[in-house]
């Protein structure tokens, strides 16, 4: 197999064209441009340059709507936007993505192959560098640093290496020559190539680093072979990091980048974040959901749509009375307003869920679902059922309190509005009295719902949805998983996980992952109700180009800000 076929081991989701044509919003291109009538540029607004230009600096925002302040992290434990950022700015991954197509791209290896199912040849580029001012000193990048980035993430007996788990199926991997590198699996790996495009497992650092610097988030170590140097005298802890150009980059051949100087600010507040974007003291910065119709009009900014993937559910804890009785977990399903739920946490831009996304083709359509259970388009004749199946459990809604956290994580005020209508929506249909939580920060897990007595927990999957499809599914259903807050311990749910996992062929893989989704809700085990998915916007200045906004927690910046040029 080649490179074509280590392609197709997934497929991808709907493309930013298709989905903004389902959603009839205007601006389907990815390139920043405005939306609707802000497609053309009005007669007052110059025509832009067609020819990059080399200069200038911007400001962005984290890519984190709730990005913690910033630091060094190291870029191989703590999973976030914030550290993500960052890091994507001074390194490179191994592969990278174009996420509009699901399709795996040349980053430090020129190309791949699997010369069976087994085996992984990972070709380098020859004549890549790292930074000067790196731990290696401007060596060039080889195979030993490859291995040595990708051994460290898997860290066993350390749960600060979050993700080590995701990388369950390799073997060994082996450097066999300057350029090349072997990963044995013990089972065939789906996943694999999509973890090489992520800005933390697929990061390669160079092993001096790693030998010297146990932990990587010391200023000596921020350090990799990306288009942009940190200035380390410029962090402002909580505040902002800026990057001068690297005049050695050579991982995209050409002078690139064309920007002098990059500034990542973070900042928590919406309200600051819209206000910082209209006044001109950032050039690109989220949008809340509810805010995008206005910048679609506004002549100064444009704004295009993030295709994200991570989506919510009503997690329904199956150890707990009343939730214990999956007949209650089915009237609870039935009564939650998925319609209602779109236009309260997305005016109507976003999308009911089936299992942990949708608009993609893993995951069953709305065909599929039109006319069952929770998901009906008269939601009165599904409340009505909700009422009666309750009614013959015996439960006495009234008197039978419930307890609820909502764990407040990016689009914080999104999920939390969602929260608060779906305990509503329990509470008029079901007569269920709830306690909302608002204030515990995380994702509740198993052993927490167990000792707080949580029967519900309204959670963001925090997965990568579509595009690495165990993640989402492990993290919430498996045994193993983190943040399993349904308490839901089933041997069929972890043979279909991991099963599809290793389902090379991507029809066989559809067919595995339709089951699991048709055993968890059309079987109506229901640990888990699915609820909707909002989407997440970008504004940006129109005098930024190539710029294009990033797929949600795949912000390879090495990759997009080194193509970004300023017309003006």
């Amino acid at each position: 197999m080649g490179q074509d076929r280590a392609d197709t081991i997934w497929e991808t989701p709907l493309t930013r064209r298709q989905l903004m044509s389902a959603m009839a919003v205007g601006g389907t291109t990815l390139a920043l441009v405005g939306c609707g009538d802000d497609d053309a540029p009005s007669s007052a607004e110059p025509q832009a340059s067609t020819q990059p230009k080399r200069g200038g600096s911007i400001i962005m925002q984290s890519g984190s709507a709730t990005a913690s302040a910033p630091s060094l992290k190291d870029p191989q434990k703590i999973i976030s936007l914030s550290s993500c950022d960052a890091w994507s700015l001074v390194g490179n991954t191994v592969l990278r993505a174009d996420w509009k197509t699901g399709t795996a791209l040349p980053g430090l290896a020129e190309k791949w192959e699997f010369p069976d199912p087994t085996t992984m040849l990972i070709h380098l580029k020859k004549g890549t560098h790292f930074q000067k001012e790196s731990a290696a000193a401007g060596r060039e990048i080889d195979s030993g640093d490859v291995v040595a980035s990708m051994e460290r993430v898997r860290t066993p007996n350390d749960p600060t290496f979050t993700i080590a788990r995701a990388f369950r199926l390799v073997n060994t991997y082996e450097a066999v020559d300057k350029y090349t590198v072997r990963v044995k699996f013990k089972s065939p790996d789906a996943n694999f190539l999509s973890w090489l495009w992520h800005p933390h497992a697929g990061i390669v650092l160079p092993r001096e680093a790693i030998q010297k610097f146990p932990d990587m988030s010391v200023a000596e170590a921020f350090y990799g072979s990306g288009p942009f140097i940190p200035d380390i005298s410029t962090l402002r802890p909580g505040v902002s990091l800026s990057f001068r150009r690297n005049p050695s980059y050579d991982v995209d051949p050409g002078g690139l980048p064309y920007l002098d100087k990059a500034t990542i600010i973070w900042i928590s507040d919406p309200s600051a974040q819209l206000a910082a974007l209209r006044t001109g003291q950032i050039d690109i910065g989220l949008v809340d959901t509810l805010e995008q119709k206005a910048f679609q009009s506004s002549h100064q900014l444009g704004s295009t749509e993030d295709l994200i993937t991570a989506a919510s559910h009503l997690a329904m804890n199956v150890e707990l009375a009343p939730t214990n009785d999956a007949r209650v977990r089915q009237a609870m399903h039935r009564a939650i307003d998925r319609e209602a739920l779109v236009q309260v946490v997305g005016d109507g831009f976003g999308c009911a869920v089936f299992i942990l996304g949708c608009r993609s083709s893993v995951y069953l359509g709305q065909k599929e679902w039109d006319g069952k259970p929770g998901y009906r388009k008269n939601h009165n004749e599904d409340v009505a059922e909700a009422k009666k199946m309750l009614a013959a459990t015996g439960v006495d809604a009234a008197k039978t309190p419930l307890k609820m956290w909502q764990s407040p994580t990016s689009p914080q005020k999104v999920l939390r509005d969602q929260a608060i209508a779906l305990k509503g929506m329990l509470e008029r249909e079901l007569g269920f009295k709830i306690e909302l939580d608002l204030t515990v920060a995380g994702y509740p897990t198993a052993a927490q719902a167990k000792e707080k007595g949580l029967q519900l927990s309204a959670i963001s999957n925090g997965g990568l949805g579509g595009l690495i499809l165990d993640d989402p599914l492990w993290a919430h259903y498996h045994k193993d998983a983190t943040n399993n807050s349904s308490v839901w311990f089933d041997k069929k749910t972890d043979d279909l996980i991991e099963k599809q996992a290793s389902a090379l062929d991507f029809q066989e893989r559809r067919k595995i992952f339709a089951e699991l989704q048709r055993y968890l809700l059309d079987d109506q085990q229901l640990p888990g109700s699915p609820t909707v998915r909002n989407n997440v916007w970008f504004g940006a200045k129109k005098s930024i180009r190539s710029w294009t906004a990033p797929g949600y927690f795949l912000s390879n910046y090495a990759w997009q800000f080194s193509q970004v040029w300023l017309d003006e």
